[in-house]
Formats: C-alpha cells, structure tokens, sequence
C-alpha cells in the first residue's frame, strides 16, 4: 500500500483533503483594504525623516500591481475596461466607494530638519 493511499492522508484517490474530487483552486483571498492602507501609511510615516523618496515610489507601485494582480485574479472573464470602471472609478489607482488605495509616492520626505537651539552645546557657556 502506498504511503498517500491510506486513510487520513492527503491526496489519495483523486480527492483533495476535503473529499471533493478535482484540483480546483480555491478563490483568491479578499485584501483588507483598511489594513493595507493602515500598514503602508505606518510604514511611510516610520521612513519618512530619510532620503526614501525612491522607495516609496516603488512601494506605490508594488502595492499597485499586488491588488490589480489580486482584482484580476478574482474576475478572469472581465475585461479591463470594466475592471477599471468597476475598480478604478475610470482612472488608474484602485478606488471603491469604501476606500482608496494610500498611494505612497505621494509622501513628501523630510531632510535633515533644522532643530536649532533645541542641541544642547557640548562646552559650557561662561561669560
């Protein structure tokens, strides 16, 4: 007897661990739109006294590409056109009546803030 033939293993006789025969794929899981933008804006915030312009750009764009990736994944017989209507409100950056995908590349980075007298100097001052 085969190792996956006995009772209680997965795979067996053409059936998957849930009895059901085929190897369908299960439906792509839905994004938590509220998270996603909650976890983009912390990362942001936490980045942003740097020079990471460059990196937000770029995270703009995976996160981008993720959900449409995930969008189309979920319609496969839709046409973009419809997607972009149905997902886009008819531009190109995910919207729903919910929620808007953060766009991080739109962040504005802070350089080298000038805290003035707020350094304390190292000497002593004597007059």
């Amino acid at each position: 007897m085969h190792r996956l033939d006995r009772p209680g293993r997965l795979g067996g006789a053409g059936t998957d661990r849930h009895g059901a025969a085929g190897h369908a794929r299960p439906p792509p899981a839905r994004p938590d739109g509220h998270r996603l933008n909650s976890v983009l804006r912390g990362w942001c915030a936490y980045f942003r006294p740097g020079v990471s312009n460059v990196a937000f750009c770029y995270l703009g764009h995976y996160a981008w590409m993720r959900v449409t990736r995930w969008i189309r994944r979920k319609h496969p017989g839709i046409t973009w056109k419809q997607l972009r209507r149905r997902y886009y409100g008819g531009g190109w950056w995910p919207v729903t009546e919910e929620a808007e995908l953060f766009n991080p590349a739109k962040v504005s980075t802070t350089r080298y803030r000038y805290r003035g007298k707020l350094i304390p100097a190292p000497w002593p001052t004597t007059a």
